[in-house]
């Protein structure tokens, strides 16, 4: 049945020793891949590209086929755990038939499906390792944390990028039945589009854990007294960082207490969004500090931001 699933392996060659190259051998040495021009070495490049795809293949076939999973769930992790994948290839590595090896090696030796699982959402062997279940091997044994992962993939966070989720905020993975989307709209109803709640959730999971945020909820409505668009902060985050919206809240509101108004206010955000995005304005009060610290007074402070708008604050650190 395996061969079947190899249909959906049809890639280029060009593309497959790209993306295999950098996703397997990169992390694990199979075979003794090599990229010298020789025509031995392009038959051992060959056949560790068609043992890679075969044990694709049979992968997606165990998880889909013999355990159950959806095939889409299947498909992702079979994909994304070329770590995983790559101990599994190793096994078998002196097979000639490395699908139907590894369909045997799966009948008589069951693996733990959360450690696959975990490393194609994103997460290391290091980072995951705390969260394997200690009594279950099977991911279909976990009912509410399949609901809740379908739930997040369902409103479209990236598949990749729910391992940040998992790790920072666990517990979002034991929410009954539909509380989770019921969180996710909820952040819509304070103004937010879905791709700005799917940014902000991905970069900042805890906003998932227990009620709405209130610190964020302020900020949201400081945006709006100046003449913001509630929306606008979800196109500043990056879903690489992590953010501490009360101290974005204490640098707005410091703004204002200088003296500067509302629309002041604005056209400095919007032409410098990274001295909010960038930590958090962590930079530029740490930089003020240093000013003050030096003898500056309000004014200069003031004059910093109003009339030297082009300095990269980043800069000074």
């Amino acid at each position: 049945m395996y061969k079947e699933k190899l249909s959906t392996f049809s890639l280029s060659n060009q593309h497959l020793s790209s993306l295999f190259e950098e996703k397997i051998f990169s992390l694990v040495g199979v075979r003794g891949f090599c990229t010298n021009e020789s025509k031995e070495d392009s038959k051992i490049a060959h056949k560790n590209i068609l043992a890679l795809v075969e044990g694709q293949a049979a992968f997606l076939d165990y998880l889909h086929g013999t355990r159950g999973l959806q095939f889409t769930d299947a498909e992702n992790i079979s994909k994304n755990s070329p770590i995983f994948l790559g101990r599994l290839l190793k096994k078998v590595e002196n097979e000639e038939e490395i699908g139907r090896a590894l369909m045997r090696y799966f009948r008589y030796h069951p693996i733990n499906e959360f450690e696959p699982f975990f490393e194609s959402l994103g997460l290391k062997p290091s980072e995951y390792n705390p969260f394997l279940p200690r009594e279950l091997m099977f991911l279909a044994d976990d009912v509410t944390l399949l609901e809740n992962y379908h739930a997040l993939c369902n409103y479209g966070i990236a598949h990749g990028k729910i391992g940040k989720i998992y790790k920072e905020a666990t517990e979002v993975f034991r929410y009954s039945f539909g509380l989770l989307g019921l969180k996710l709209q909820a952040y819509e109803g304070l103004g937010l589009s879905k791709s700005s709640v799917t940014k902000l959730v991905a970069s900042s999971p805890q906003l998932l854990v227990g009620e709405i945020d209130r610190e964020f909820v302020k900020l949201l409505e400081q945006l709006e007294s100046i003449g913001m668009q509630r929306d606008w902060i979800g196109g500043i985050v990056s879903e690489k960082n992590t953010y501490n919206w009360n101290r974005i809240l204490m640098f707005l509101q410091f703004l204002h207490h200088l003296g500067l108004s509302g629309q002041v206010i604005v056209t400095l955000i919007r032409r410098h969004a990274s001295i909010i995005s960038d930590g958090s304005g962590k930079t530029v009060f740490l930089l003020i500090g240093l000013m003050v610290k030096m003898g500056a007074r309000e004014r200069e402070i003031i004059t910093m931001f109003t009339q030297f708008p082009c300095v990269q604050i980043g800069s000074f650190y």
